[in-house]
């Protein structure tokens, strides 16, 4: 369970340490040994040691110069010191250390076996005192996870505006929201659940890994806000900051959005959909909020996985595998699924608001459009002419950046 350190000059004595004391019985089941302070620490550094149990005089390095070492670099390693003197000075210095007993020579087996049980049952209360600590602060974050997705809910979604109260309330709960600032959003919806990934997590926990995900991408000193506007949905708004660090921070977030995804589906065992908007006052959460909603509806039938960016209604259709081809409606323009720009094998055509497309042949603005219509129009996306592409995902390439 624990792992001992024997350290001392004189052969003689080392070699009966190591082999009279039943260590085991003090549930140190790895023992080590080292000849000197020098040979010790390299000892420590290669691998985890719990208790130490070093004579005072040796060559070079004390036992009690190497003590403060391993305070300062292991401090929950305890040390037993050995000394053939009672001088006073020793005593005290190895208690200004933070030595855990010391011990005058020479000492019995038995009274040393029982200092290092001892030292093995404190350090085991102490790794409980620290679990304690850990799931306390966790519960506390959970609980301020909970609040901040409550007033989140209450504003983005259902349009109520915060309070002086909410404001103090949020500012408590890590969430850095001022009315005047900017912001941007992005959603991540639930789509597959992998059924060998194991047990299924909680929105809390799926809140929360979001949340440090994302933060080790932008900012690792700092946690944007995650909350979950409906069942198997995720909202990230990240606030708080100048709107030129914001902008870095969606760029940021945008060249990583494949890597977040992944991140998601083999952590959690979700493959998510992802779609992200630009950086807008936030004034304007709500109506941001909603933009979200709305792309999302019109990405309902398409495959799961999808990744979502804003685009002015332009759609890029990225295929896996073999792509037989796609093709881009431009602005303002026709294009003609089979006589367009593009020329794979196979055709696809998105089109932009005001923009109209034919199976056949480009048409003008005002024209016909058989092939696909735009989100923002109200059309439904055909999604026979993606028939081709098993495999495909459709990626809102961002217009301006």
């Amino acid at each position: 369970m624990y792992n001992l350190l024997l350290v001392d000059d004189e052969e003689s004595i080392l070699d009966g340490l190591y082999k009279n004391v039943e260590w085991e019985d003090a549930e140190m089941t790895g023992v080590f040994r080292a000849a000197d302070s020098e040979s010790a620490l390299r000892v420590m550094e290669s691998n985890r040691i719990d208790v130490i149990v070093t004579d005072i005089r040796m060559p070079g390095l004390s036992g009690l110069e190497m003590s403060a070492v391993v305070r300062g670099r292991w401090p929950m390693t305890k040390i037993i010191l050995l000394s053939g003197h009672r001088e006073f000075d020793y005593a005290r210095n190895a208690l200004e250390i933070g030595v855990f007993a010391y011990h005058i020579k020479p000492v019995s087996y038995s009274g040393l076996l029982d200092s290092v049980r001892r030292a093995g049952q404190a350090i085991g209360e102490e790794l409980r005192q620290v679990g304690v600590l850990l799931k306390a602060e966790e519960r506390v974050r959970a609980a301020s996870s909970l609040i901040a997705e409550r007033l989140l809910t209450r504003w983005i979604v259902h349009g109520i505006p915060l309070s002086g109260e909410d404001l103090a309330l949020a500012g408590s709960c890590g969430l850095r929201i001022a009315p005047e600032g900017s912001a941007f959003m992005a959603m991540f919806r639930l789509d597959e659940k992998d059924e060998d990934h194991g047990a299924t997590v909680d929105y809390t926990t799926i809140s929360l890994f979001l949340s440090d995900l994302i933060a080790g991408i932008l900012a690792d000193d700092w946690r944007p806000a995650v909350f979950s506007d409906r069942p198997g949905s995720f909202i990230l708004l990240v606030a708080g900051e100048p709107e030129p660090l914001l902008g870095d921070m969606r760029r940021r977030f945008e060249s990583a959005v494949d890597a977040i995804q992944e991140s998601f589906r083999k952590t959690l065992g979700w493959l998510c959909t992802i779609i992200w908007g630009r950086v807008e006052p936030l004034s304007q959460a709500g109506k941001s909020y909603q933009e979200l909603v709305k792309r999302e509806k019109t990405q309902l039938l398409m495959e799961p996985g999808a990744l979502i960016g804003p685009g002015n209604g332009r759609y890029a259709a990225r295929a896996s595998g073999k792509a037989a081809g796609d093709a881009n409606a431009g602005l303002g323009g026709g294009m003609s699924a089979g006589a367009g720009a593009n020329s794979g094998s196979g055709a696809n055509a998105g089109a932009d608001s005001g923009a109209s497309t034919d199976a056949n042949a480009g048409a003008g603005s005002g024209g016909s459009n058989n092939a696909a219509s735009d989100a923002g129009s109200g059309g439904g996306l055909n999604i026979e002419s993606l028939s081709g592409y098993p495999d495909m995902r459709i990626l809102a390439q961002s217009g301006q950046r």
